[in-house]
């Protein structure tokens, strides 16, 4: 047997043996099942709101609140595409209630390489102060598993209130949210959910 001939076989056999390993297999991409979809309630106060909604093959995996003085005039949804390895990002959604530069940024990411699944908010005088976000990376079966958070809390969330944790359930991401508000002036007061399966 040639040196050519063996090097090929070991590949092949080494490549069998992977695909045989629970857990292991190709990278694979994912799209959201449409009639899978479902809105959560809002965690924070709601109101009328800006939507985000990712394509169908991408999920959120990083929130920004940014702040003019006390007030959280901007929101930014970061987007993914959908796959269980080295997703590219393909969108920010940016939604502003005053054209004014903010001075303060507080971001909460899961990684690039998971997607948001649950979130928490904790508001004062119908301001968001605080965010906490959980997320999943993506198995080749498009399940998510291996769980992970980020959160930020500014100063004056003591005097305020957590609202209740909101979740996708099982075998479900997050494909677009809410970003809510009971006064343009008064800036962002809350988020909710919109939850998908894969295929």
């Amino acid at each position: 047997m040639s040196a050519r001939t063996l090097a090929a076989a070991v590949s092949l056999c080494l490549g069998f043996a992977a695909a045989m390993l629970p857990g292991t297999g190709a990278a694979r991409d994912f799209t959201s099942v449409t009639n899978s979809e479902r809105w959560t309630n809002v965690s924070g106060v709601a109101g009328r709101f800006f939507e985000a909604r990712a394509g169908n093959d991408g999920g959120l995996f990083a929130i920004e609140v940014n702040e003019r003085t006390d007030d959280p005039i901007e929101f930014r949804a970061y987007e993914n595409t959908l796959s269980s390895s080295s997703p590219n990002q393909s969108n920010v959604h940016d939604f502003k209630l005053d054209e004014k530069f903010p001075t303060g940024i507080s971001k909460v990411s899961v990684g690039a390489d998971h997607y948001i699944t649950a979130v928490q908010v904790c508001v004062k005088s119908d301001k968001i102060k605080g965010l906490r976000v959980w997320g999943k990376m993506l198995g080749t079966d498009g399940k998510p598993k291996n769980e992970t958070d980020d959160s930020f809390t500014l100063p004056n969330c003591y005097a305020g209130k957590w609202y209740d944790k909101i979740e996708c359930g099982p075998e479900k991401v997050v494909t677009g949210l809410r970003a809510h508000y009971t006064e343009w002036f008064k800036g962002f007061s809350g988020i909710s959910l919109r939850c998908a399966k894969l295929q």
